[in-house]
């Protein structure tokens, strides 16, 4: 198979820039003839250029078209694998690929086709206004974005590739992460399931897990501290709870951490070297996202360690984390339940151990990349059918 990757990767990098370079790399290490599209935010011009740049091609990308059609017929791929197409190449490339004879995947992500933001959480709590919009008005009254002009253009953008059904009637098998995200897409957004494919993660597995968890020293948060991450309910639960907190993030504080908290703290690591060594010193590590997660990394992450997660009884991590068995899931934003369930299993060492080690091992059954690649293969094959 002749595979073209598409993609336009993040200014800061993430979660699914890891996925799809990781799913890239691992098909050419097995023998698919892979080539590669793309385009990086970071090259955008800075200040209101930049801006204006990623506005007007997020709408339509004249020359990511012009470009992405020469390489097509140059190169004569079997399929188009779409990953991340904003704001530099936009959706407008899938009719292209549709007119020019080839199949079209893509692998999702986040909510894209239902949510301007892509998370379906305003700043404050979840919201599903937009799933029924066709103007991307509701993005427009709340901000959403907390800048009016970027909310009107995500609104645009939103619009543009809901009301030509650029993604709905141009891509002919959506890849998701988890079962969590097949049944939205087939559920909330009328997708038939025959066009939807799970293909888990690949996490890799460290060659030696954590000695002991219940010899860690504190909670463990890593990632953004942004809102939808729940790190300020985090910090209160265990400022309620009495217990030692660590928030591994690219920032020296946190607006929620009081001049009282003395055994809460922000952590700043430079590499994966010190994160792991970050992660190797937690007792437990903290998931406690407010949104609909699609995977939850972090606490992937940690389970490969053999580190207990506890996480947010929400969206994916309902998958990546088994309730009891490789750690706990926690009634999502309520302060007084995470506090209770964060010290029961602080307190407890066997739990602490044999939660570890059944994450380690779902970690190795489910999330494996003999797995992931069987998965990938079987969606390359069955739209070629």
């Amino acid at each position: 198979m002749r595979i073209l990757h598409v993609t336009n990767y993040h200014r800061n990098g993430g979660g699914s820039d890891n996925a799809w370079t990781r799913t890239i790399e691992m098909s050419r290490a097995r023998g698919l003839d892979v080539h590669l599209y793309s385009k990086h935010s970071n090259d955008l011009p800075p200040g209101l250029p930049g801006k204006a740049s990623a506005f007007l091609n997020g709408i339509y990308a004249p020359s990511a078209r012009r470009e992405l059609k020469a390489r097509i017929a140059d190169l004569k791929p079997d399929i188009v694998h779409v990953h991340e197409l904003y704001p530099l190449i936009s959706p407008w490339i899938l009719p292209l690929c549709r007119s020019l004879g080839v199949k079209t995947v893509m692998t999702a992500y986040d909510y894209r086709l239902s949510c301007p933001i892509v998370t379906h959480f305003d700043g404050r709590e979840l919201c599903h206004d937009c799933m029924t919009s066709r103007s991307g008005l509701p993005i427009v009254k709340k901000n959403c974005r907390h800048n009016r002009m970027e909310s009107i253009a995500f609104a645009l953008r939103h619009a543009t590739q809901k009301n030509f059904r650029l993604f709905y009637d141009h891509v002919d098998q959506f890849i998701v992460l988890n079962p969590f995200s097949a049944r939205w897409f087939t559920e909330k957004l009328g997708v038939a399931s025959e066009r939807v494919s799970v293909q888990p993660c690949v996490v890799d597995l460290p060659d030696a897990p954590v000695a002991d968890p219940a010899m860690g020293e504190y909670v463990l948060f890593a990632g953004r501290p942004v809102r939808e991450k729940g790190s300020d309910m985090l910090i209160e639960a265990c400022r309620k709870a009495g217990l030692p907190l660590k928030l591994a993030c690219k920032q020296e504080s946190h607006p929620a951490i009081l001049p009282t908290d003395k055994d809460i703290k922000c952590v700043l690591n430079k590499d994966r070297a010190e994160l792991d060594e970050i992660y190797r010193r937690a007792r437990i590590v903290a998931m406690p996202s407010l949104w609909y997660e699609t995977f939850g990394l972090v606490a992937a992450e940690a389970s490969a360690l053999g580190l207990p997660v506890a996480a947010s009884d929400i969206g994916a991590l309902r998958h990546t984390v088994d309730h009891e068995k490789t750690g706990l899931l926690l009634p999502t934003g309520d302060v007084d339940a995470w506090a209770e369930g964060l010290t029961r299993l602080w307190n407890d060492p066997d739990k602490l151990r044999s939660y570890g080690k059944a994450a380690r091992e779902k970690m190795k059954t489910d999330f494996n990349e003999d797995l992931a690649f069987d998965r990938l293969v079987a969606s390359y094959r069955k739209v070629l059918a």
